[in-house]
């Protein structure tokens, strides 16, 4: 409820797994591609034609663009928690504990 003014009708905002059409920048021959939340946070405070309220409100843009980033980072420290498997951790600390027990002295 902080920002009514950058969405006075309750617009819905980003989502999981929300699809767009493609764009002329999606890889392959893909004819939907996930937005992330950052890709729709930026295109939020993209300078659009004339008048974007976001970027005019002043210290209120401020406010929004550090909420903004902190809601980006939590999404993706809650996408690492909750992926353990499909990110493959345990290589990973495999290769910590190597390093670890050989340290190599770089001049």
């Amino acid at each position: 409820m902080a920002y009514p003014i950058y969405f006075p009708y309750g617009e819905p905002g980003w989502k999981p797994n929300w699809r767009c059409e493609s764009y002329q920048g999606a890889q392959g021959n893909q004819s939907r591609v996930n937005v992330t939340m950052l890709q729709y946070k930026s295109a939020l405070t993209a300078v659009i034609y004339d008048f974007n309220p976001i970027i005019s409100a002043g210290k209120l843009t401020q406010q929004w663009i550090v909420d903004s980033y902190l809601q980006v980072e939590a999404n993706n420290l809650n996408f690492i928690r909750t992926h353990q498997q499909q990110l493959r951790t345990e290589l990973y600390q495999r290769l910590a504990d190597r390093n670890s027990s050989n340290p190599v002295l770089i001049i």
